[in-house]
């Protein structure tokens, strides 16, 4: 087998050849780049398809709202080779998870085996070559001896057609859990949370905690649960110190059976809770009926101390019609009941894997769920492991290492797998042996003790194995925006191997102190884009994070009715660079339903736009902070705005209001705002938010947005968090 060819991010149209390697892994989250590190460290040649500009799969995407905590506790949810650093929460959060998983892309030098934006569009298996052809988006083609499908658990969000029934005539807010972000817009409101289950009960703990809301309900299904099945929902913080629930060994390496903690759970959630459990309805009560580990787990111990403090309520209760803002229910008992919401959060959770497989795969699985032996092989699909479709109260990260394990030891012939039949015969046992009916399920001890055997993997050596050195703790921004030498500046490392136009290391080195913004792009027009994106520029991070993000929104959009196209405005459009990113990533047929228009306040700049015919319908020259913009209002589906809000030195809350006013309702704003410059601006974003002129969808990590430059220490130079915003 040959070496990868180049990486190629999504630039490259062509498919004159296939990219060669041994295994390819679909995905480039904590299960993906682990079994990367796994295959590569056994000689294979490795490439992963990402779809998106980001790497951490689920940790970097929209589905995750701000106050998002690990259900693990820090010890459990471990990557090999790492320790989460001293000061890390005991369940840390989502921006401590992603430094993490940062530290182990960097550690492990993994980063170049991605190819960004490379959504599969068809993956077909060769039976007589005994190889995978993997085709993208963009129709660059690829071909492997193994293909690794690690795109997740999570697919699209699943609003129930019954569901959207009852909800026609509610005059209401209804949205999917998939668009909450956090709690801000709902001050004062009554807000009904429907589904009992992880986001329903953290959306709604979230709520009441945070938003002051004048009524928080949360609507638990009407239905048998002795005979469907129910999640139960549990403290994470039970046993204290550094031993949570799915903790199978001690600290010292001695095995906690499954039946030894569920014991424990039901005594400590007791005494934990003993007030805030009787408020539940009696079918959420786990006491009296299963073992409380035995089924899906919910973990929220805010759930509880909200219910205790009576800013939250559960009622078991289904929504079967609506008039007005009041919505009618139906409870277990037979009755009826009517209640007024303001708005309604449907937490319905999402498709699994199977639709996706189903779509890209040939061969692809048959069965009515997702059935695979020792949980990530299918005897339909040859060559090919599907991994982190698993749950029970098992951390993700440990889960992704056994399989890794497994997988490298079956591609490098260690073990073989056996005959489909007998794979046949094993999901069949497991299915009727398990509490949950499913191959997927890793609570049980006995089953995850094969899975390691399986492996070669011992957990309780890992538990008592002397640390990793701890990795830095990541902590910029606090410092970076009281620092005047940040403010404003771009310092370049003497021993920087950047190459940049001596224009652009002019006026970088002297960090515009001698030239006004609209004066220094002018002289920069002409070696910007090279300074900026060529191979030995700045490596720009911001404007593909940016354009990758709203790519995403256009390509879920169709225009309004009564119009052929789809309106962007490229706010600081400079040489038309972030369009020209937009275009690039979207699917092809799209970019013709797309029109863009621009402005920027440098003449010089948009002479290097208008030079690329339709890339930009219409650019003008003008000062962002010249408010109001030359546009009409609700006049446009995307706004986007990326480097240039850090040159406004006042009017911030009229320039933060314009980006509202040029919306459509239900039009998004992509925003990247640096963090020593956040200040100006936060007060601002959230003022429009509270006014329900929009709510906040997505913030990303803090990113360093020049990887190729540092200052004379060896730091970054600028950190920036790109935010996404919906008109309301």
């Amino acid at each position: 087998m040959t070496d990868l060819a180049p990486r190629d991010d999504g630039n490259n149209n062509n498919n004159n050849n296939n990219k060669y390697v041994d295994v390819l892994i679909v995905g480039a989250g904590i299960a993906g780049l682990t079994c990367a590190r796994r295959l590569a460290g056994k000689g294979l040649s490795v490439a992963i398809l990402e779809s998106s500009e980001r790497i951490g799969g689920v940790w970097n995407s929209k589905h995750l709202y701000q106050a998002v905590t690990l259900q693990q506790h820090k010890s459990e949810f471990r990557i090999e080779g790492l320790s989460w650093p001293e000061h890390a929460s005991p369940f840390p959060s989502a921006d401590e998870v992603r430094q993490l998983i940062a530290e182990f892309v960097d550690r492990f030098d993994l980063a170049k085996l991605v190819h960004f934006h490379s959504e599969v569009a068809k993956a077909d298996y060769d039976a007589d070559a005994e190889k995978w052809t993997v085709v993208t988006n963009k129709q660059v083609s690829y071909r492997a001896n193994y293909l690794v499908w690690a795109a997740g658990a999570l697919g699209k969000p699943v609003f129930p057609p019954k569901l959207s029934s009852a909800l026609e005539n509610f005059a209401g807010n209804a949205l999917h859990a998939t668009n909450y972000y956090r709690a801000t817009p709902y001050a004062g409101r009554r807000v009904a949370v429907v589904g009992w289950g992880a986001s329903g009960v953290e959306i709604a703990a979230d709520l009441a905690a945070s938003a002051n809301c004048e009524d928080v309900c949360l609507l638990a299904r009407v239905g048998d649960h002795e005979s469907t099945g129910i999640d139960w929902c549990l403290s994470r913080d039970l046993f204290g110190g550094n031993a949570g629930l799915c903790a199978r060994y001690s600290g010292t390496g001695e095995p906690r059976s499954l039946q030894e903690r569920n014991g424990e759970v039901a005594r400590r959630m007791r005494e934990r809770h003993g007030t805030a459990l009787d408020k539940l309805p009696a079918s959420l009560r786990f006491e009296g009926r299963r073992e409380p580990l035995n089924n899906r787990i919910i973990v929220s111990e805010k759930l509880y101390d909200e219910l205790d403090a009576g800013r939250l309520r559960v009622v078991e209760g289904e929504v079967v019609g609506a008039e007005g803002k009041e919505l009618k229910l139906n409870h277990a008992d037979g009755t009826t009941s009517l209640a007024e919401f303001d708005d309604v959060i449907v937490c319905t959770g999402y498709d699994g894997p199977l639709p996706t497989l189903r779509k890209v795969l040939n061969p692809a699985p048959t069965t009515d769920s997702l059935s695979l032996y020792q949980t990530m092989f299918s005897p339909e699909i040859p060559k090919c492991a599907i991994l982190a479709c698993v749950y029970g109260f098992v951390a993700i990260p440990m889960a992704a290492d056994v399989q890794s394990r497994v997988v490298a030891r079956v591609i490098t012939g260690e073990i073989s797998l056996p005959h489909a039949k007998e794979q046949m015969r094993w999901m069949e046992q497991r299915i009727a042996a398990s509490p949950m009916r499913s191959t997927q399920c890793l609570t049980d001890d006995t089953f995850l003790q094969e899975l390691e055997a399986l492996a070669d993997y011992r957990p309780q050596d890992a538990v008592i194995a002397a640390a990793p050195p701890e990795p830095e703790a990541f902590e910029p921004c606090e410092e970076m925006k009281d620092s005047p030498e940040w403010k404003k500046t771009m310092k370049i490392s003497k021993s920087s191997s950047m190459e940049l136009s001596d224009v652009g290391k002019k006026l970088l080195m002297n960090a515009f102190k001698d030239t006004t913004p609209k004066e220094a792009y002018d002289l920069w027009a002409e070696t910007y884009d090279n300074d900026s994106f060529g191979e030995t520029g700045l490596g720009f991070d911001s404007p593909k994070i940016c354009a990758s993000i709203t790519a995403g929104y256009l390509s879920n959009m169709s225009p309004v009715p009564g119009e052929k196209l789809i309106r962007l405005l490229d706010v600081g459009c400079g040489t038309g660079m972030l369009t020209r990113l937009v275009r690039e990533r979207l699917a092809n047929g799209m970019n013709d339903m797309v029109d863009v228009k621009g402005f920027d306040l440098s003449e010089k700049m948009l002479e290097i736009a208008r030079r690329d015919e339709g890339l930009l319908s219409d650019v003008v020259c003008h000062s962002l902070s010249d408010t109001p913009w030359p546009y009409a209002d609700a006049s446009f589906d995307v706004a986007m705005c990326n480097g240039v809000l850090i040159y406004i030195d006042d009017n911030f809350g009229g320039v933060m209001a314009e980006f509202a006013r040029v919306l459509r309702p239900g039009g998004y704003a992509v925003l990247m705002i640096r963090e020593d410059n956040y200040d100006n601006w936060g007060e601002h974003m959230d003022r429009l938010e509270k006014e329900r002129a929009w709510r906040l969808m997505e913030c990303t990590e803090p990113r360093d947005n020049f990887p190729n430059a540092a200052n004379d220490e060896g730091e970054a130079i600028v950190w920036y968090r790109m935010y996404s915003f919906q008109r309301l």
